[in-house]
């Protein structure tokens, strides 16, 4: 399996309910970047399959054709992150 942290395409967050696993990219940024997605499209191509990959940013949620979704920062909790009531 290679390394994903010897060429700079660690992932923020790798959860796991199982053999599920769910790959979270954390951003500052309120606007959508493509370039958001490459860590995680490259994780998923060279390391494990996702079974979600999900980007949380200041921003509104979106969806895409390739299964990455962007979830802004108060949906987390959606995801397990975050403190519950």
């Amino acid at each position: 399996m290679p390394n994903p942290c010897e060429r700079g395409n660690e992932i923020d967050l790798l959860l796991s309910e199982g053999r599920k696993l769910t790959g979270v990219e954390i951003k500052s940024s309120s606007t959508y970047h493509s370039s958001f997605k490459e860590r995680l499209r490259w994780f998923k191509e060279h390391v494990a399959p996702l079974q979600r990959a999900c980007i949380v940013y200041n921003g509104e949620h979106q969806a895409f054709s390739d299964g990455i979704e962007f979830l802004p920062f108060d949906s987390a909790a959606e995801l397990g992150l975050g403190a519950s009531a």
